[in-house]
């Protein structure tokens, strides 16, 4: 591979780290029309055990239809933190996969899965803009002090699409 080649999908991997990132600060400054410009106009989202513990699945086809599971979200209410991000870029630096784990803290509670989707770039530039193309959201455990039954704990492959292991491997 040639040194342009690997600083371009250096510059990729950033990209897509930038636009993991917005994802998470508009999510929880419930910024939700800059959130929804961080999807693709045709993105796919699921969100698996959704609502958290009750182990159902929402699909969502398109941005429009992905503002749904969004929009109702209390801003302020919660706070995501992320952690384990693996990201692969392909040998073209035009596509991606992401994997991170996420914990969600809310007052008197906590919840926690994983996110794995796939992102490309919107320019020629690998440094520029990403968006995500397909999206899951799949949570893998929650607590509430108020022992809500919705406490859960799920083993990790139970809702990835990668058996638990990092987008790359």
């Amino acid at each position: 591979m040639t040194l342009e080649a690997r600083i371009a999908r250096l510059e990729a991997t950033e990209a897509v780290r930038r636009t993991f990132n917005r994802y998470l600060y508009f999510l929880d400054g419930g910024k939700v029309d800059d959130l929804l410009e961080v999807f693709a106009l045709d993105a796919t989202m699921e969100a698996m055990n959704y609502p958290p513990g009750t182990g159902g699945t929402l699909s969502f086809v398109g941005r429009d239809k992905i503002a749904e599971i969004y929009r109702p979200l209390k801003p302020g209410a919660f706070r995501h933190n992320s952690t384990n991000t693996s990201i692969a870029v392909a040998d073209d630096a035009r596509t991606a996969s992401l994997t991170s784990y996420f914990l969600t803290a809310a007052p008197n509670a906590i919840q926690g899965g994983v996110y794995e989707g796939t992102m490309r770039a919107t320019t020629d530039d690998p440094a520029g803009v990403w968006q995500i193309v397909t999206w899951r959201v799949s949570s893998q455990w929650g607590w509430n002090v108020a022992g809500n039954p919705a406490t859960y704990a799920e083993p990790l492959p139970a809702f990835t699409l990668g058996d638990g292991r990092p987008a790359g491997l």
